[in-house]
C-alpha cells in the first residue's frame, strides 16, 4: 500500500526521528539538537503554514542555510504576491537578452537542484524512516523548475534537457493512475512531493520523484522554454528499495502526457 503523509497527525511523528537527516547520524544524549522545515517555512503565505514537514536536525548540520533559505523563500515569495522591499532582496538578477532579441533576465548565484536535493533527503527520512547521504554515495539527478544556464562573458549557454526527464514524468503519472506513489502533501496542499520506485534498464532500483510548490513550473520562462515541473530521481548507496517503498505498477497501458515535462500537468 502507498505511503501517504497528508495530514498534520500523519506527520507529526516525523518529529521525533532518530537521526539527523543532514548528516544521517543518530542522536545521542547531549546533542544540541534543532528543528529543520521541509520546505522552509518562509517559502509560504501566512495563511499556508499549516501543517509543516519538520525534521530533527543537529543544530550544526542546520545552521548553514539561512542564506540559500532567504534566496529561494523570496523566489517563491513571487508566485504568492509577497512583496519583498528591495533592500532586504537577496536574489542577484542579472537582465540580458535571448537570440531572437527579446529581453530576458537570471538569477546568479543560486544552485537550486542543490537546495532541492536537500528536501529530498528531508522527504525520504520521512516516508521510509532512513537516512539518504548526499550525492557523494548516493546517485540523484535534480532538475528545477527553472532552465539552467551559464554564463560565458557576455553570453549564457543554456543547459539542454536530459532526456530521462520526459520519461520520470511519464513514470509519474501512469503511476498517479495506479495510486502507486508514496507522497508528502504539506503546507494547505501548496507543497506536494510524489515519488515511487523504478528498476531502470540495468536492473538498478532507483526513485523518482516530482515536487510542486505553488505551482513553480510558472517561474521560468514559459515563451522560450515551456512549462518545466521539477523532477529527479536517487539510487540509494546500499542499492535496492527502502522495505516500505512503492514499487511501480507492471501493468501496461498508454498514459495521455500532452505536457512532457511537467508531472502535474495533463
Amino acid at each position: 500500500m502507498a505511503i501517504a503523509l497528508d495530514s498534520q497527525k500523519a506527520l507529526r511523528p516525523i518529529r521525533d526521528l532518530p537521526f539527523c537527516y543532514m548528516c544521517t547520524h543518530q542522536f545521542h544524549a547531549g546533542d544540541d539538537i534543532d528543528r529543520d522545515h521541509i520546505p522552509p517555512y518562509k517559502l509560504f503565505a501566512k495563511g499556508d503554514r499549516n501543517f509543516p514537514l519538520i525534521l530533527p536536525t543537529h543544530k550544526q548540520c542546520n545552521s548553514g542555510w539561512s542564506a540559500e533559505d532567504q534566496v529561494i523563500s523570496q523566489l517563491v515569495g513571487m508566485l504568492h504576491g509577497r512583496d519583498t522591499h528591495e533592500k532586504d532582496r537577496k536574489m542577484r538578477i542579472v537582465a540580458g537578452k535571448f537570440p531572437d532579441g527579446s529581453p530576458a533576465a537570471g538569477l546568479l548565484g543560486v544552485d537550486l537542484p542543490k537546495i532541492i536535493r536537500r528536501w529530498i533527503r528531508g522527504f525520504h527520512a520521512a516516508l521510509y524512516r532512513e537516512p539518504l547521504p548526499d550525492k557523494d554515495k548516493a546517485v540523484f539527478m535534480t532538475a528545477s523548475p527553472l532552465p539552467q544556464g551559464r554564463v560565458r562573458g557576455t553570453e549564457v549557454d543554456f543547459v539542454s534537457t536530459p532526456k530521462i526527464r520526459e520519461r520520470i514524468v511519464e513514470e509519474i503519472k501512469k503511476n498517479r493512475l495506479t495510486n502507486s506513489l508514496d507522497q508528502i502533501i504539506s503546507r494547505n496542499g501548496q507543497c506536494r512531493y510524489e515519488c515511487v520506485w523504478v528498476q531502470f534498464d540495468k536492473g538498478e532500483w532507483f526513485c523518482v520523484y516530482a515536487l510542486d510548490i505553488y505551482d513553480w513550473k510558472d517561474l521560468g520562462d514559459v515563451t522560450h522554454f515551456g512549462p518545466h515541473g521539477c523532477v529527479g530521481c536517487y539510487r540509494r548507496p546500499q542499492k535496492g528499495t527502502p522495505a516500505s517503498a512503492t514499487c511501480a505498477t507492471k501493468l501496461h497501458f498508454i498514459v495521455q502526457n500532452k505536457q512532457k515535462l511537467d508531472p502535474f500537468g495533463c
